[in-house]
């Protein structure tokens, strides 16, 4: 199979895992991941990606924090921050490796313009758990064997990344398989193209859902 077919087969495949996003509706930002796109908020990830989509006219994003989850408040400690550009439309995490079992939740501040031209500063919460240690082992085992598989096969790398992607939405790890595929150094325009066309997916349902 060639990237191409690859690539439409994880379009296919990313369509019809797809879940209604929880907790979301449409407006200026859709966050897209983590947390959001899987059925039980569990991600493989212990260094999440942390992605929205922004009206970057309207919008000017601030900041990011990782907090505990259930500890949400203004006297909540704050295990990791980080000041975005106003253009920012996503973020990986580089703090300490997140704990596996364990429930996080992620705030992003932004300020947005309203119909009267003022700004107003915004919130929004998500929660998200990394997945118990035993699982979490056993997929790394999986992507590694894909990997030298695929390599022994003289395979790109961006195409051993579109395959692992494959991998994670087979298993309904949607945030996952964004975050390898934002890994990917220099993509080709169709692997860009088809990364793009997933988040919009993501963020036109999000929208639908807030009109019915």
């Amino acid at each position: 199979m060639g990237d191409l077919e690859d690539l439409e087969e994880l379009k296919l495949s990313f369509k019809r895992k797809l879940p209604p996003p929880r907790g979301s509706r449409g407006g200026l930002l859709c966050p897209v991941s983590p947390g959001i796109l899987e059925r039980e908020f569990v991600i493989w990830s212990d260094r999440p990606l942390f992605l929205w989509q922004a009206n970057t006219r309207q919008t000017k994003l601030q900041k990011l924090e990782l907090l505990q989850a259930g500890t949400l408040d203004y006297n909540a400690e704050i295990l990791w921050e980080k000041s975005l550009s106003p253009a920012s439309q996503n973020v990986e995490y580089d703090g300490q490796a997140l704990q596996p079992g364990q429930n996080y939740q992620w705030q992003l501040t932004w300020n947005q313009q309203n119909q009267n031209q003022q700004w107003r500063s915004y919130k929004l919460n998500r929660q998200f758990r990394v997945m118990a240690a035993p699982e979490r082992n056993q997929i790394a085992a999986d992507l590694q064997t894909l990997a030298t598989q695929l390599r022994a096969r003289k395979v790109s790398d961006e195409a051993i990344a579109i395959r692992q992607a494959k991998y994670f939405v087979d298993r309904g790890l949607l945030s996952d398989a964004f975050q390898v595929l934002y890994m990917i150094k220099n993509p080709s325009t169709e692997t860009a193209t088809a990364v793009q066309e997933l988040i919009d997916s993501v963020c036109k349902l999000v929208k639908n859902l807030s009109q019915d």
